[in-house]
């Protein structure tokens, strides 16, 4: 494993957190005026049905994991906060180290 090549720097947790929900929120939107533009118009796929999409999830669940969080948060788009939770949870112990050494050195200094 190549270590050194990347930075880690605790304040990327919450920037890495922050730009995920920024991109879903806008795939969100894309897809919300990419299935009405369809609709309206009438576009349809290939299989002669009205053309819908669902990048990233945000209007349905469709596998068992975001089927639990829709049963947790019954409504599209909302429900994948979540996942965004499991993230952050995630990066806490990725940089859990780092962490844990930063708390320690601010503990030392001030006593």
């Amino acid at each position: 494993m190549c270590r050194g090549l990347v930075k880690k720097d605790v304040k990327c947790i919450f920037s890495t957190v922050a730009i995920t929900v920024s991109s879903y929120t806008v795939i969100h939107f894309i897809n919300l005026f990419i299935n009405s533009y369809a609709q309206k118009n009438g576009i349809l796929n290939s299989a002669g049905d009205i053309l819908s999409v669902d990048y990233m999830f945000s209007t349905a669940a469709e596998n068992p994991l975001l089927d639990l969080f829709y049963s947790i948060i019954p409504h599209s788009y909302r429900y994948m906060y979540l996942c965004f939770i499991i993230v952050f949870v995630y990066l806490l112990l990725v940089y859990a180290r780092q962490i844990i050494s930063d708390v320690k050195s601010k503990k030392s200094i001030k006593s």
